[in-house]
């Protein structure tokens, strides 16, 4: 849990942004989910795919795609800890196709599965 922690704070320890980059972290957190496209974060914003796309990786480190999922993993994790909501409802709310997909992706990144997660937080 501790490496977790440390990889949250890295990625929005920046004091400011640039309004667009502010903009668009807005705009994602709103609408998180896996189908959230770069498309439609342009479209909202009224800018250009290649501006976003520079200034954010410019300013954040990362590509707006790596951003979002390392958004939504973030918050199944919390999701997970903090709510006693369903797997299955957890994954459909993050736009997986399916629970096994978002089981996979999951074990991936944390090493265990979303409900063997669950239980170590529960534990502690």
């Amino acid at each position: 849990l501790s490496e977790i922690a440390r990889e949250r704070s890295g990625v929005l320890d920046k004091p400011t942004y640039s309004p667009l980059v502010t903009s668009a972290i807005k705009y994602i957190s709103e609408h998180l989910t896996l189908r959230l496209t770069l498309k439609e974060i342009c479209d909202a914003l009224y800018t250009s795919k290649s501006t976003l796309s520079s200034h954010f990786l410019g300013e954040v480190g990362m590509s707006i795609g790596k951003y979002i999922d390392y958004r939504v993993m973030i918050s199944a994790e919390c999701a997970l800890s903090d709510s006693e909501r369903s797997i299955l409802d957890i994954s459909d709310s993050l736009g997986f196709c399916d629970q096994f997909y978002f089981s996979r992706r999951f074990k991936k990144k944390y090493g265990m599965s979303p409900r063997e997660f669950r239980k170590s937080v529960k534990k502690t």
